[in-house]
């Protein structure tokens, strides 16, 4: 019986080394089998490149709204919310401590580079993003040379080349990155043209292999040139404002400035059709916030309600301003749905929390919209930045003035986090507000959306208590932002 038993465990390892031999030459076969075919959709690409390209005339820049914003708040009228003082009471619940950003990725590389030092051709390079310096190894054949012009051959000899290299280690790499660092579409595009840039050392170069790894990477985009300069060209999912752009195949394509270069295309080459697979639009929401080197700058803001002044600090991260003031100017949508960075947050809780805490869902209301309404001193983006710049709420906590729509995000953001109700942004012309969706009624000036009422609520309007719309805003009907 034990012999019985010991020939059947034999026969039992012995089919399963069979097994995973067999598997093993199935892996093999269908890895071979994807190579293949990832080698000849670049061949076939690379051949697709080199032929004549068509010349574009760029699309005029967007403009986001011609109705120049107030230059001076008129004074409210004097009319207070009757129902301050009705309805339940708030809690607020304690938000936690930030943790701290300790990504392991820098650590992996480090160790990889030791597993890389026994392979050939494996080199490393480190770039400094914000403040962190991030390694990245790559196979040192990426180094490539091609022709010094612009022209659609150059191009195709780019691709040719740098698509018959080992670039998988580096694009991992890169994908990693993304993932614990950067965490957005615009802070990825920032990555990859810096390591291009450290690769070749010309900013053309590295817009050539940002258009390269994008694509890679599964994003819609294009590489366009005149006669002087390299183009990136995306698609994104919200439109970018004040850059030049085409329509192609549907789609618009915009001009990406990751240089902080004014060089803006007019009239370039490009191609029609995309990669393989390649259909991603970038994503400008901001999620999250960035793992950045962290300058810690303070600000005291003061603002009186009824008969109480109050003054705390605010912190942030400077080095953080510096990132979103890089930002394309896009939707409304995308700064209303911006998080608030933990560090800002957690010094508003604890500035703001005393003075909500058991008051009136309503009262609560009516604070923070007092506070956003005198704590920031109010001027244009065109009296304080010279043009339209609108600030995510980290920025409007640094900069010392801000304008409509900058207030409008902060307090939108407020009411989320503090008091978790609904917020709508109101677009009227030359002018963006909010309104709030109450559980209880509450009188005032309301917007009906989507069978909804919302109370009305501008950060704008100095002193003007919640349910109060502009004077000049009664008779108008905005466009409603919704962007939850």
């Amino acid at each position: 019986m034990k012999k019985f038993i010991l020939i059947l465990a034999v026969l039992g390892v012995v089919t399963a080394l069979y097994s995973q031999n067999d598997f093993n030459e199935w892996l093999a076969e269908q890895n071979k089998n994807y190579t293949s075919w990832k080698n000849q959709q670049d061949k076939d690409f690379t051949e697709f490149l080199s032929q004549s390209w068509d010349n574009f005339l760029t699309q005029p820049a967007t403009v986001r709204d011609t109705i120049p914003k107030p230059g001076n708040i008129p004074n409210p009228v004097d009319q207070s919310c009757p129902d301050l003082m009705s309805g339940k009471k708030v809690h607020l619940q304690e938000i936690s401590e930030p943790l701290p950003l300790t990504p392991d990725f820098i650590q992996e590389i480090n160790h990889n580079q030791l597993l890389y030092a026994l392979s050939e051709g494996v080199e490393t390079l480190r770039i400094d993003y914000w403040g962190i310096k991030i390694p990245f190894n790559y196979n040192k054949n990426m180094k490539i040379e091609v022709m010094q012009k612009y022209d659609s051959s150059a191009i195709a000899d780019f691709w040719g080349k740098i698509s018959n290299t080992d670039y998988e280690m580096l694009l991992s790499e890169l994908d990693k990155a993304k993932e614990q660092f950067v965490r957005n579409d615009w802070g990825y595009c920032q990555i990859i043209y810096k390591v291009g840039n450290e690769l070749y050392q010309s900013s053309d170069m590295a817009y050539l292999f940002t258009w390269f790894v994008l694509t890679k990477s599964r994003y819609d985009c294009k590489i366009g040139y005149d006669n002087a300069h390299f183009y990136l060209l995306a698609a994104t999912g919200s439109t970018i404002y004040e850059e030049p752009h085409l329509v192609l195949d549907g789609r618009d394509y915009y001009s990406l400035s990751l240089d902080n270069g004014t060089i803006k295309p007019v009239n370039l080459y490009t191609y029609e059709g995309s990669y393989p697979d390649a259909n991603d639009l970038l994503d400008l929401n901001l999620e999250s916030s960035p793992y950045l080197e962290e300058v810690i700058v303070e600000r005291k803001l003061s603002f009186s309600y009824a008969d109480s002044t109050w003054t705390f600090p605010v912190k942030g991260n400077l080095t953080l301003v510096e990132f979103l003031g890089s930002y394309p100017a896009t939707d409304l949508a995308v700064y209303f749905q911006s998080e608030l960075s933990p560090l800002a947050e957690k010094s508003l809780f604890e500035g703001l929390s005393p003075i909500l805490e058991g008051r009136t869902e309503t009262e609560a209301l009516n604070i923070l919209l007092r506070f956003v309404q005198t704590a920031f001193p109010y001027k244009t983006d065109a009296q304080q930045f010279g043009s339209e710049n609108s600030l995510f709420p980290d920025e409007t906590l640094y900069y010392e003035y801000c304008d409509c729509e900058d207030r409008s995000f902060l307090f939108s953001k407020l009411v989320e986090k503090f008091l978790g109700l609904a917020v709508i942004g109101l677009d009227f012309p030359g002018h963006i507000a909010t309104a709030v969706e109450m559980k209880e009624d509450i009188s005032g000036d309301k917007i009906n959306y989507n069978g909804i009422d919302y109370l009305v609520c501008d950060p704008t309007y100095i002193n003007a208590d919640i349910g109060v719309i502009m004077p000049q805003f009664t008779d108008t009907e905005p466009k409603v932002i919704q962007f939850r």
